[in-house]
């Protein structure tokens, strides 16, 4: 082998791993003749840009063809700067590819000149950046997000920013946020602005399973779900008509957890081409769906918080009695609006005094020791005198709650009732001894529906894993989270050293807060120094008297914790970095961490506050509920509406509120509750009635008031201030209009469409009479059959009539013996009951307030039925028997009609009764059907109701049950109970 051989055979190597080398980096070399605008690429290049050589004019205009167009003015400024010897090119841009990709480049060129110093060429490469913009694109991205979380912007909005991040990251993509209902079991788009409309409209509030499309399924199996073509994956089959109009081919969906483990979202992928998901896509896509968990778990905590805190200050403002809040030295601490009504003091004027001042001499001792049983964790109720401003003696009966945060007492929670003018009636009653066992039955179910609030994790806690956590998230020795106190300084909460620090993890000396540390928390800046920047510092004042004590640094890295009021919450420092000094992207990263944190810190305070507010409701003496109007059902009770009403706090919350108000208050609590919600005005408080679950009656004594779709309200028992004067009333509104309807029905069957048949029937009588002869027997049977369909016809508009005319023509209710009815009715029967070979037996029978003509009406007809329906092979046997019942209308009689006749299947025993309904056809019994029809509507006119049994072959037995007397003020035209 030659010298030059071996030269040319190192070049073509040389060569092939440069391109080897340019293969990896994604780089490629390219020059450019100036003068004769001809532009060479490296086959390198041609990949970058997705094209072919052929595909390729070689100049400069092909060229820029391809830049995208926003910055090819850019990038020809900076080419013309190279020209002129203005530096070398070195530019950044965007290149469209084929299909409508974009991508990102990076641009360094060198100017070459030739003979006589002119520009010649201009020799560069290019590098495809696009990962690396892709990747500081998703990292800005989720520090705005995250930057949004903390800051309490709404849910949807970081959602639509999660779904547009992803779009941008994934060209050609479509994504979605489906969010599960609360039982888990159905989805409902929460952020999907790509997707078509319908389409979304059209998935909404679908259930998940094991074979509901991608996010369904994702949701249902708690796993990803890919499908890379819709159109063929059975998982789809269910629901390609409502993807396929669209043009959607793949979906993959990933399961949102929250951090118990619930599938809380999913995060789905759609194409519009069949496709697989690339592993880079895959960890783009989790690392937004944990960002989505985080946003929704976030967002559920503070909605829960919030909505305690609202519920909590509107029973206190709106109890209605005094509701006080002392410290334990027994100074108050609040009061609402009833305490200046009651004790004649203005709230600023009694805060911070002690609450045994409005006390007489002679009964403070007590009052104070009752105060000091309840600061021992006990709670106390006792009557006691209080002195108003105007010198007025206010009696009042006091519970003091002890105020319990982790199982310590912080304070004592006070509810004073006015019994002014209760202890008046109490000295004049002689049941005194039974008030005071209800009393006392009433503090002992209070003290079992105390409920202790316990919190997930306590702040100190929650600060010692924040602080582990941010120095293993950055990769420092060091970390320490310091926490604002109500003074405004800086407490020292938690530290974080590795082995290497040791020796100083006992160290405990709190920062002051001044000197470099006020740049960080007063100026909310982030810090990050080198130790010697941090020593040269003019604001660094080292250790002072804890020099000694302090562990030795080595870097610093300080971020602001800033609360959602913006307001310092506190400070997050790390020292001594693991490798290297701290960098712009560890700051970044501690900068999130620290709006993570202050989410937390949050959540934890405000959770706390809440537990104290929680054991106030549950603990009152007076009834707390939450009601939501568009359910009707209450989504929150305490133990004392339970006592009252007999029934649990679960049942209460399971069922609407209507099952268990008094039918004649729902349309009234309905109107205020309705009015209330949509903030109107309405009296101050509200009197309705609740049925227990032993069918007593309670009056209760309501005031409300509306938050955030809710309605919150305090309630009282009143029972023992009013007294029953009135029985319920039935509305007459509807027996009007049917009244109206039954005679206008009653003139047309009484006179359009009696005149007609009239004729029908006169015509048919003179033919028979005059032309009998002269008509063949075909005719003459033709002429019967119409004679007897008119008289069925007559017949028919007769019953018609007088099932009409029950309740528009009845008479006056009077004194009616039922004995005396009945010997008529078989006076009347006589002809039939001999024919049958009948009889009707009947026991003593009562007298009752009703009409007599119907009552005579109801009883022809029941034993008319009887007898015609009687069986082939016996005689008809009737048996009449009366008992007295007390119902929940007073008393009444039950009457029994049992014959042995040829009975009916159970099945129709409603059916009997509607008008025209015969279970026999007509050529077997006689009769139009409407005999038991007016009978139930006599028993309904007399407020009675009425059931048929049924035995086939053996018999059938009416059982009707009538009042004895009829509600006073009741006229002849009363209220059907049900339609016929």
């Amino acid at each position: 082998m030659t010298e030059a051989s071996r030269q040319s055979e190192a070049l073509q190597q040389a060569k092939a791993s440069l391109q080897r080398a340019q293969k990896v980096a994604r780089m490629g070399a390219w020059e450019f003749d100036i003068p004769a605008n001809e532009l060479t690429w490296s086959d390198e290049v041609y990949r970058l840009f997705e094209v072919r050589p052929d595909e390729f004019d070689g100049n400069f205009e092909a060229f820029a063809a391809r830049v995208h167009p926003d910055d090819l003015d850019m990038l020809q400024q900076a080419q013309a700067q190279t020209v002129a010897g203005k530096g070398d090119l070195d530019v950044e841009h965007r290149i469209l590819l084929p299909g409508g990709g974009i991508g990102y480049v990076h641009e360094r060129a060198q100017l070459l000149r030739d003979d006589q110093g002119q520009p010649w060429k201009l020799a560069g490469s290019v590098q495809d950046i696009t990962e690396r913009k892709r990747a500081q694109a998703l990292e800005d991205g989720q520090r705005r997000i995250l930057a949004s979380i903390a800051a309490r912007r709404p849910l949807g909005e970081s959602l639509m920013a999660l779904v547009r991040l992803a779009e941008r990251q994934m060209p050609g993509a479509l994504s979605s946020v489906l969010l599960l209902d609360e039982a888990g079991q159905h989805v409902r788009v929460g952020a999907a602005p790509s997707l078509p409309s319908e389409y979304n409209a059209a998935i909404h509030g679908l259930p998940i399973g094991p074979k509901a499309g991608s996010c369904g399924t994702a949701a249902f199996r708690g796993e990803r779900v890919v499908v890379s073509d819709i159109d063929k994956d059975p998982l789809w089959e269910d629901y390609l008509p409502i993807v396929q109009p669209h043009g959607l081919k793949a979906c993959w969906s990933t399961p949102v957890k929250a951090s118990d483990g619930r599938v809380v979202a999913t995060f789905a992928t759609y194409y519009r081409d069949v496709r697989e998901p690339r592993d880079v896509e895959l960890e783009v896509i989790d690392g937004l769906a944990a960002l989505c968990a985080v946003a929704i778990e976030h967002d559920a905590a503070f909605q829960s918080i919030t909505t305690g805190q609202q519920r909590f200050r509107s029973l206190f403002d709106e109890h209605p009695d005094v509701v006080y809040s002392l410290d334990l030295e027994g100074r108050f601490t609040e009061v609402n609006e009833q305490f200046q009504r009651i004790a004649g003091v203005r709230p600023e004027d009694v805060l911070g005094r002690p609450f045994d001042e409005l006390a007489l001499d002679s009964e403070r001792d007590v009052v104070r020791a009752h105060f000091t049983a309840a600061t021992q964790g006990e709670a106390r109720s006792f009557e006691m005198t209080w002195l108003a401003v105007d010198g007025r003696r206010v009696e009042m009966r006091v519970s003091n709650l002890p105020i319990i945060v982790d199982g310590r007492v912080t304070g004592v929670f006070g509810i004073a009732q006015d019994i002014s003018l209760l202890r008046k009636h109490q000295r004049e009653l002689s049941d005194a001894l039974d008030a005071a066992e209800t009393l006392s039955q009433q503090l002992h179910r209070l003290s079992e529906a105390s409920i202790s609030v316990n919190r997930d994790l306590d702040e100190e806690t929650l600060y010692q894993q924040l602080a582990d956590r941010a120095r293993e998230i950055v990769g420092a020795h060091q970390a320490i989270v310091s926490v604002q106190t109500d003074g405004g300084g800086q407490l020292l909460d938690a530290i974080s050293f590795s082995d290497k620090y040791a020796r100083w993890r006992d160290y405990d000396v709190p920062i002051d807060g001044s000197g470099i540390y006020t740049l960080v928390g007063e100026g909310q800046q982030c810090m990050r120094m080198t130790q010697a920047e941090l020593e040269a510092h003019p604001r660094w004042r080292n250790f002072g008297a804890e020099s000694d004590r302090h562990p030795p640094m080595r870097g610093w890295l300080a971020v602001p914790m800033v609360g959602s009021d913006g307001k310092t919450l506190g400070i997050l420092q790390l020292s001594d970095k693991y490798r290297g000094e701290f960098s712009e992207d560890d700051q970044q990263v501690a900068l999130q961490f620290s709006q993570m944190a202050v989410i937390a810190v949050e959540r934890a305070r405000l959770l706390a506050k809440l537990q104290v507010r929680d054991r106030f409701f549950e603990m009152s003496l007076e009834v707390f509920v939450v009601y939501d109007p568009t359910t009707g059902r209450w989504i929150q009770v305490n133990q004392m509406l339970a006592d009252i009403t007999g029934y649990s706090r679960e049942e209460l919350c399971s069922r609407p509120i209507i099952d268990f108000i008094h039918p004649d208050d729902v349309e009234a609590t309905r109107d205020r509750s309705r009015s209330i919600g949509r903030g109107r005005q309405v009296t101050r408080s509200f009197v309705n009635r609740y049925v227990r679950r032993d069918g007593g009656v309670r009056y209760m004594e309501w005031m409300s008031a509306p938050a955030d779709g809710l309605v919150y309200a305090v309630g009282r028992d009143i029972t023992q201030r009013l007294q029953a004067e009135e029985t319920l009333r039935q509305t007459l509104v509807d027996l009007n209009a049917r009244n109206r309807e039954l005679q206008d029905f009653a003139f047309i069957a009484s006179h359009d469409l009696q005149e007609p048949l009239r004729k029908i029937r006169a015509f048919v009588a003179l033919l028979q009479q005059r032309h009998a002869a002269s008509l063949s027997g075909e005719a003459r049977d033709y002429l019967d059959r119409t004679s007897q369909a008119a008289n069925r016809m007559q017949v028919l508009i007769n019953d018609l009539l007088a099932y009409s005319r029950v309740a528009a023509r009845g008479k006056p209710f009077t004194q009616v013996k039922l004995e005396t009815v009945l010997a008529g009715v078989l006076e009347d029967l006589e002809t039939s009951l001999e024919t049958s070979g009948g009889r009707v037996e009947a026991g003593s029978l009562p007298e009752i307030e009703a009409d007599a003509t119907q009552m005579r009406q109801l009883f022809q007809n029941l034993l008319s039925n009887a007898l015609k329906f009687r069986s082939p092979d016996r005689a008809p046997v009737v048996r009449v028997s009366a008992e007295a019942d007390s119902g929940v209308d007073g008393p009444g009689w039950i009457l029994r009609f049992q014959d042995n006749g040829i009975g009916f299947d159970p099945r129709y025993a409603d059916k009997v009764f509607a008008p025209f309904q015969r279970l026999h056809a007509r050529q077997e019994y006689e009769g139009t059907g409407i005999g038991l029809a007016i009978v139930r509507r006599i028993v309904e006119r007399h407020r009675g109701n009425i059931h048929a049994e049924g035995r086939p072959g053996e018999g059938a037995t009416f059982v009707i049950r009538l009042p004895a007397r009829q509600p006073a003020g009741t006229t002849g035209l009363a209220v059907p109970l049900s339609e016929p």
